[in-house]
C-alpha cells in the first residue's frame, strides 16, 4: 500500500472511497464496480476514477490538514512531531524554541510526519 492511499484510508470521513477497480467481466473490458464500496462502473460515467483527491497537490495537503484536525489523536500528532512531548501536560516553558505550526504547513513534510505517526501506533 503507498504512503497515499494509507493516509487516505486513515483519514476519509464516510463515504469517501480510494476506488478499488473490479474488473470482474471478461466480455466487458471495462470495470464493474469499485472492489471496496460498490459503485456501479455507470456511476462513474463522467467523473474521475481516481482517489477523491491526489495527496501530492495543495488541494490534497489542505484535504488531509482538515481531516487530521478532525481526529481524537490530532494534538498527540502536534505535540510529538513540534515538540517531541507526548501531550500538553508535559510542556515547558522553554520547550517553544521557534518549532512553529507551521513546520509542518508543507505537503511533504506533514504527509512524512503524519504517516510515521499513524505507522508507529501512536494514536
Amino acid at each position: 500500500m503507498t504512503k497515499s492511499k494509507y493516509i487516505f484510508e486513515q483519514l476519509a470521513r464516510p463515504g469517501e472511497c480510494w476506488h478499488e477497480l473490479n474488473y470482474t467481466c471478461p466480455a466487458v473490458s471495462f470495470p464493474i464496480k469499485c472492489k471496496k464500496c460498490g459503485v456501479d462502473a455507470v456511476d462513474w460515467a463522467g467523473r474521475n476514477l481516481a482517489p477523491v483527491v491526489d495527496l501530492s497537490t495543495w488541494e490534497g495537503f489542505g484535504w488531509a490538514w482538515e481531516r487530521a484536525q478532525e481526529k481524537e489523536w490530532w494534538w498527540k500528532f502536534l505535540c510529538q512531531n513540534l515538540y517531541s512531548k507526548e501531550s500538553w501536560d508535559d510542556l515547558t516553558p522553554n520547550d517553544n524554541d521557534g518549532m512553529l505550526y507551521e513546520e509542518l504547513v508543507n505537503p511533504t513534510r506533514f504527509f512524512d510526519a503524519l504517516y510515521d505517526f499513524l505507522k508507529g501506533g501512536r494514536t
